[in-house]
């Protein structure tokens, strides 16, 4: 009998479902599928059940993981019922421990009052979701500019869709599953200032595209597999404090671009197969405080210039057999 009725009187009836298991019940038969999955019904339930009672709201959503396992049109709409209005998107892990090799880590303890949210949502761990980044992402373009997805099982590709986030500040997704290149389209995030994709599966070479972004001021691609050269376009990256490309499989020699990071603070390059001589550029890397080139195939001598930086406190150069190094005895650097 259910099945004879008009769409709106279905969509009334089971808009009171949990929306965690509505769109599972599209099961029990074509009618109910209809019903379950069409945008009416799936406006209707979450107008009811999820919207939010305030736009500063500072706390999870109980169905915020339901978000990233729904079908694409419960998305859409909760992205767009709930989601929009928010400045920040806070949902992964709080964590400051990583791999001894790489002090990148030390970034990954975030602090949201770094960046000035009037609107900060989230503040809760969303959970182990094994499930992709949702396309939607995208439609968040206006107002989002802090995300924080770090360790929440997320898996496949980088969506397109997140490239359009024009106005993102903050973008960390570290300790996950994610796979293949990063789009080409990353330079369009221009407003970008601290980048972190550490310890995941990406792969392909870091695109060109990476020099498009200007205020970035910390970039950690380690422990990934990416490939290729480091591009010379990392010069542009005027503003870079912290640079951190280790556990790769990058090759070749270090870009010329790269010794002009007067504001470079931190190089973490160790664990690739990187050859070539270290130039005597490096003393331009004025701000240089620590660098790590472990276990790569640099070869010839460590340039003296090197002392001649005034902030540069050590240096990690083992696993280097063709490299050497003339004046460990005076600074903190192993060889």
């Amino acid at each position: 009998m259910l099945a004879s009725l008009p769409l709106e009187i279905l969509v009334d009836i089971f808009s009171w479902l949990d929306p965690s298991r509505a769109a599972a019940m599209a099961r029990l038969g074509r009618p109910f599928a209809r019903c379950l999955r069409s945008l009416l019904f799936v406006r209707t339930i979450l107008s009811r059940n999820v919207i939010l009672p305030a736009p500063a709201v500072r706390r999870t959503h109980e169905f915020d993981a339901s978000f990233f396992l729904w079908p694409p049109l419960y998305q859409t709409v909760y992205a767009e019922l709930c989601l929009k209005p928010m400045r920040g998107l806070n949902w992964g892990c709080m964590y400051d421990d990583g791999p001894e090799n790489d002090t990148a880590d030390d970034s990954l303890a975030i602090d949201p009052d770094e960046v000035e949210l009037s609107n900060l949502y989230g503040g809760g761990h969303v959970g182990n979701l094994d499930a992709p980044i949702p396309a939607c992402i995208g439609m968040l373009s206006e107002n989002l500019v802090y995300l924080n997805l770090n360790k929440c099982g997320l898996v496949g590709r980088i969506p397109l869709e997140i490239t359009r986030l024009y106005n993102i500040e903050f973008i960390s997704m570290a300790v996950n599953d994610l796979t293949g290149p990063l789009p080409q389209e990353i330079g369009n995030l221009q407003k970008l200032t601290s980048f972190n994709l550490f310890h995941n599966k990406l792969d392909g070479e870091i695109p060109e595209t990476l020099g498009n972004l200007l205020n970035l001021v910390d970039l950690f691609l380690g422990d990934n597999n990416l490939t290729g050269r480091i591009p010379n376009s990392i010069g542009c990256l005027s503003n870079l404090s912290t640079l951190s490309l280790s556990s790769n499989a990058l090759e070749g020699e270090l870009p010329i671009g790269i010794y002009s990071l007067q504001k470079l603070e931190c190089l973490f390059l160790n664990d690739n197969d990187l050859s070539g001589e270290i130039s005597s550029k490096i003393r331009n890397m004025s701000g240089l405080v620590q660098l790590y080139l472990a276990n790569n195939r640099f070869s010839g001598a460590v340039p003296i210039e090197l002392t001649e930086i005034e902030s540069f406190e050590r240096a990690d150069f083992s696993g280097n057999p063709e490299l050497r190094c003339d004046f460990t005895d005076d600074f903190d650097i192993t060889i």
